[in-house]
């Protein structure tokens, strides 16, 4: 864990040092405090977030992303399911972060009969956030 998290401070410093008016926020993971498990970097209206999978759900779910050949070269991408938890974990980390939850009840709307809704719930459960889903589901089924 020591290494990972050694990389992901590494990876910061990088962005900062490329554009120096970026703000870089860390987030304690909630479990233990000695670890930074979320960098978020901003510029302007642009955004990059950094989280630190440690969970063995978020390692999953990174294990399970598709290569996706891209004009940028190979990028891995999560499927919705992983989306949706990823965006999860930012809003849990910042609930000033609406966004994230806009985008979960867009992705829940929009890929609603093609989830795999017990991978959806099982994170939920992990934050302790099924009723948050409870209440989007209800909003997206209006």
């Amino acid at each position: 864990a020591r290494c990972s998290s050694v990389r992901v401070i590494a990876v910061a410093r990088v962005i900062v040092r490329s554009s120096p008016e970026a703000i870089v926020r860390t987030e304690a993971d909630a479990n233990s405090s000695s670890i930074s498990q979320a960098l978020h970097y901003v510029r302007g209206d642009e955004g990059l977030d950094l989280l630190y999978a440690h969970r063995p759900e978020a390692r999953r779910i990174l294990a399970h992303a598709q290569e996706r050949h891209t004009s940028m070269g190979v990028v891995r991408v999560v499927g919705g399911e992983g989306l949706i938890a990823f965006k999860l974990q930012g809003y849990v980390n910042d609930p000033l972060r609406l966004r994230d939850l806009d985008d979960i009840r867009q992705l829940l709307r929009v890929n609603r009969d093609s989830l795999d809704m017990a991978q959806v719930r099982r994170y939920f459960a992990i934050f302790d956030r099924e009723p948050l889903l409870d209440e989007l589901l209800a909003q997206v089924l209006r």
